[in-house]
């Protein structure tokens, strides 16, 4: 299967697995559901795994920020091996994939634009700070 194929059957898979979190999140009081509460862990690990891919065939770094916050969520609940996995992952896409620039004041990752005179070791740590809360179980 070429490139493009797969970031095609990647992106519709990851459009599968938003709407099934809607549906999993609702109503409101989800969180009191064992069973929800469950599905809905599976779901985000699996989630971090198609944006980490996204990520690598599109050369992402957002899509490595998101697969990240994913686990972040999914943390205590995704194989230790998994979590290393795509931490690696983060980590090598921090050294290769262009600086991403907030251009918004609020912090929001979505809004922004790649700087093409990167800066790796900050983009470096920044992912190393990410794994490090996800590790450490930090807020």
């Amino acid at each position: 299967m070429n490139k493009e194929a797969r970031i095609r059957r990647l992106e519709e898979n990851y459009l599968v697995v938003i709407n099934s979190l809607d549906e999993t999140r609702c109503p409101q009081n989800w969180r009191t559901n064992g069973d929800k509460v469950k599905a809905s862990l599976d779901l985000a690990t699996e989630e971090a795994l198609i944006l980490a891919e996204l990520a690598s065939l599109k050369r992402s770094y957002p899509h490595v920020r998101g697969a990240l916050e994913c686990l972040s969520e999914a943390n205590g609940f995704a194989s230790p091996n998994l979590i290393v996995d795509i931490a690696r992952q983060a980590l090598i896409a921090s050294l290769t994939y262009p600086k991403y620039i907030d251009n918004d004041a609020s912090g929001d990752l979505d809004l922004g634009e790649f700087d093409n005179t990167f800066n790796r070791f900050s983009t470096f740590l920044q992912s190393a700070a990410a794994i490090a809360t996800i590790k450490l179980g930090l807020d």
